[in-house]
């Protein structure tokens, strides 16, 4: 048995395997640590890290999704674009999060056009050595930061004409990725894993994967049990006086016990686990749709599919079909629907909790109240001051946990990767499905 672990790096100017490879020390999974060739990924940039069989973990392949190389000719134009529809959403529709961003954005504009206005036409000659110094000030940030880093968000976002040759080519890239993997008959499990914007592409990837490669005649068993007792079970889990955490963990137990059942049935879906970490989705309403509205429909509808997946009295998540086995015998199957990728793969959101507007992660934040309460909210916290503030962002796993914790971020983030999946009452390796 083989298990997999596709990382998908967030926004800024990453070098291909940069990111890899500060996630893989950090996790410290063994100094026997292969640099191997990968034969996956269609970059000949990329590198496969190898770590190798433990007692408690089989031999594990990790891989990185680079995409940044797609995110090469922002213009302006294409940020402002982003920027001004934003601003010009009613603040009824802007995430309580982000109301302070918000306000400061309006800020930022008027005082710039009026410091403009006043400095060119009233009195330029007076303000020309600071009109000059803040010009030059802006230009830097503007090329650096902004067009570097928030314009990687600022386009895969906007599904502006001058964004979707963009947003189509990071997509099938990291959709081709997932197929191969799930082709290459190498691995029993794969693990998701997104920092930032590269959660909002897992999770596309994951849905669009989803629907478009899975078929009914995959299932080749008649045993469903768990699938038969599915929807009766998740909806006394979700009516019980359970804390949310209970839940969680016991919703979280009937999708591996599905995941494993769809395996046995040789359904060739190998993601057990999905991974966020700062994950934006947490402003999907304000991001992937125009209002709450139109967000809330399309989860309805299953474009953007829930944890658990929605289900109601007149439509299953499981499709009964009656499909011809190769020996031309008829069988009764159910079949998971497009938008029920959630039933079998966990979904677990680690973030920094965001306070008093300088602390914590602004762009991550909890997920259960928006895309489902499957997921499983992880609150992480790190103790010195200045690891409080917004550069927590970028310290999911950079920050060594000595000394920590339990809520340390990278304590959290290996108890929730599954690595040892050998260990205690987990499955061992005998009782795994074949690739």
């Amino acid at each position: 048995m083989k298990q997999a672990v596709v990382l998908i790096h967030g926004i800024g100017e990453q070098r291909p395997l940069e990111t890899l490879r500060g996630f893989v020390d950090a996790l410290n999974v063994g100094k026997d640590i292969r640099n191997k060739p990968d034969t996956i990924n269609l970059s000949f940039e990329l590198r496969r890290l190898q770590v190798g069989k433990s007692r408690n973990r089989p031999v594990t392949d990790f891989y990185e999704f680079y995409w940044a190389h797609h995110m090469r000719d922002t213009k302006l134009r294409m940020i402002f674009q982003w920027f001004s529809a934003i601003l010009l959403k009613s603040p009824l529709k802007i995430s309580k999060k982000l109301i302070p961003f918000y306000i400061l954005g309006w800020l930022f504009v008027i005082s710039t056009l009026f410091f403009l206005y006043h400095s060119i036409f009233i009195n330029f000659e007076k303000y020309k050595v600071i009109f000059i110094v803040i010009v030059l000030a802006l230009d830097y940030l503007f090329f650096r930061f902004i067009i570097g880093y928030i314009g990687d968000a600022a386009r895969y976002l906007n599904p502006h004409p001058d964004n979707i040759d963009q947003r189509n080519k990071i997509k099938t890239e990291c959709v081709q990725l997932l197929h191969k993997l799930h082709a290459s008959k190498q691995y029993s499990r794969i693990i998701m894993v997104g920092h930032s914007l590269g959660s909002v592409i897992a999770y596309d990837a994951i849905r669009l994967y989803w629907s478009l490669y899975l078929t009914p005649e995959s299932l080749l068993c008649s045993n469903q049990t768990v699938i038969e007792s599915f929807k009766f079970r998740k909806d006394a889990i979700f009516k019980d006086s359970l804390s949310l955490n209970g839940k969680v963990q016991k919703y979280q137990e009937l999708q591996n016990e599905l995941w494993f059942e769809l395996r046995e049935c040789k359904f060739s879906w190998l993601i057990s686990d999905f991974i966020t970490l700062g994950s934006p989705l947490t402003h999907a309403e304000m991001l992937l749709a125009n209002n709450e509205d139109e967000f809330q429909r399309k989860k309805c509808e299953g474009e953007y599919p829930v944890c658990p997946p929605y289900d109601s009295e007149f439509e299953d998540i499981f499709i009964p079909k009656n499909i011809e086995k190769n020996d031309g015998t008829k069988m009764n199957v159910k079949f998971p629907r497009f938008h029920a990728p959630f039933a079998c793969t966990r979904w677990t959101n680690i973030y920094f909790q965001h306070k008093y507007f300088f602390f914590g992660d602004f762009i991550g934040g909890p997920l259960n109240k928006v895309f489902g309460e499957g997921i499983r909210d992880v609150a992480v916290f790190l103790s010195p001051l200045l690891k409080r503030s917004w550069l927590t962002h970028i310290l999911y796993w950079c920050v060594d946990e000595a000394d920590e914790g339990k809520n340390h971020p990278l304590k959290r983030l290996k108890n929730y990767l599954f690595l040892d999946c050998f260990r205690g009452n987990r499955k061992r390796q005998e009782d795994w499905p074949p690739p």
